[in-house]
Order: structure tokens, then sequence, then C-alpha cells
């Protein structure tokens, strides 16, 4: 573990090393600024009110459409593994879900609804077929696997769900969940974007980008790694609590 830690930390200052070396031969803030120049922008940001409430609208709209898909998702993956009928019947609307491009759902979308409610519906969308096929194709698995596990549990439902299902589909839901909230959070701050919403990342991200402020697009950028980063532990601690099964 801490051999890991370490190449991780080299990996980061090589990162910054050529981010750097590339800054000072372009020669231009406004082309490609320096990484002390980002950093600088994201302590500012921290003493702006703004970035907090653009923050927060984001998170809230990112985790509203991610848990929405991914209830659905499982819902409807548990149906279609009880029914082989429903699976058959719901293959043709699932493979229509994933052959649509991204940016055709985030156009309709944006056409059809609100621009406030449209990054959460947007991240529905896309993220809804991927999870639906991670929880399905392991709930087959796990019938094929853990028959007898499974039959211990006949008509507990709570008991089952709790001591069986759960822990054995964490990989598969630590999976959709941290796959989910990178997804959710990039499609969302790109709706946000075309959208022009009234508040969120995406908006000052614009915004930014309108007055040929690189640095603040940058910093911006920073910030949304960081909060990917935070969530993806977050989540994945969630998932082994609520997933062990006690």
């Amino acid at each position: 573990m801490k051999g890991n830690k370490t190449l991780i930390l080299m990996s980061v200052v090589s990162l910054l090393i050529i981010w750097k070396i590339a800054a000072i031969l372009v020669g231009y803030s406004f082309i490609l600024p320096a990484p002390e120049q980002v950093f600088c922008a994201m302590i500012d940001l921290l003493a702006e009110q703004s970035f907090y409430q653009s923050v927060f609208a984001t998170v809230i709209r990112s985790i509203v459409g991610l848990l929405t898909a991914f209830l659905s998702a499982g819902a409807f993956a548990f149906v279609a593994w009880k029914h082989q009928w429903f699976a058959d019947w719901f293959s043709p609307w699932l493979l229509l879900m994933r052959s649509i491009p991204n940016i055709s759902y985030i156009l309709l979308i944006l056409y059809w609804c609100s621009r406030n409610s449209s990054s959460i519906i947007i991240s529905f969308l896309i993220l809804f077929p991927m999870i639906y096929q991670i929880m399905f194709e392991s709930l087959k698995e796990l019938g094929r696997t853990y028959q007898n596990v499974l039959k211990i549990y006949p008509k507990r439902w709570p008991q089952a769900v709790l001591h069986v299902y759960l822990p054995l589909l964490r990989p598969a839901i630590a999976a959709s969940l941290c796959n989910g909230v990178a997804m959710a959070f990039k499609v969302g701050v790109m709706a946000e974007i075309l959208g022009q919403v009234n508040i969120g990342v995406g908006r000052a991200m614009q915004l930014a980008r309108l007055n040929f402020d690189l640095v603040n697009v940058l910093a911006w950028t920073g910030w949304i790694i960081i909060l990917l980063f935070c969530s993806d532990q977050i989540v994945k601690k969630i998932v082994k609590t609520v997933c062990r099964g006690i």
C-alpha cells in the first residue's frame, strides 16, 4: 500500500512538472497557465460564496440523477432476472437507450425540459442502461453461483436482501455507484454549460470561458477532480458499510 501511494505521488509530481515545462515553453498564461496560477485561483474560489452555492447545486443535481438511475435500474434488473419474458421485452428499449449519443440526449432534453431539471433527467437517461447492465449481469452470475445459498431464504425477503443479495452484490453496487457518480458529475456539468442554468459549476465554467479566463476554467476543473475523488471514497465506504450483511 505504501509503495502504491509513493507511485501515485510520483505520477502527480511528474504531471505537474510536465505541465510547468509546457507552460514555460508556451509563454502565454491565457493559452496555458502555470500550475501555481491555477492553484492560487482554486484557493481564491474558496473565499467566494458563489463557489459553495455552485458546488452545492451541481452536487444535488448529480446525486438525484444518480440515485434515481441506480434505484430504477436495480429494480428493472431484478425483475428481468426473475422473469425472462420481461428481460426479452425490455432488451430493445435498453438497446435504444444505449445507442442514442449522449449529446443527442442533452440537446433533446434541453429542448423539452427546463434548464434546472435537464441535468438530472440527462444523468438518469445516460446512467440507467449502464447500471442496469452491470446489475443484471451480476444477478445472473449470482443465480448460477449461489443457488444453494439463495435457497436458505426462500420466503424471507428482508433477510435474503440483507444477508445474501447485498453482500454478494457489493462489487456490482460499488462499480455502478463509483462509475455512476463520475459520469453524473461530468454529464451534469456539460448539461449545465449547454443549458445555461442559473447556478452551478457548469454555469461558473461557462462564464469563465466567455471571459477568456482559462485560469478559472482550470481551477473549476481541479475542484471537480477533487470532488469526484472525495465522492468516490465516500461511496466506497457507504457501500462497504451497507453491504456487509449485518
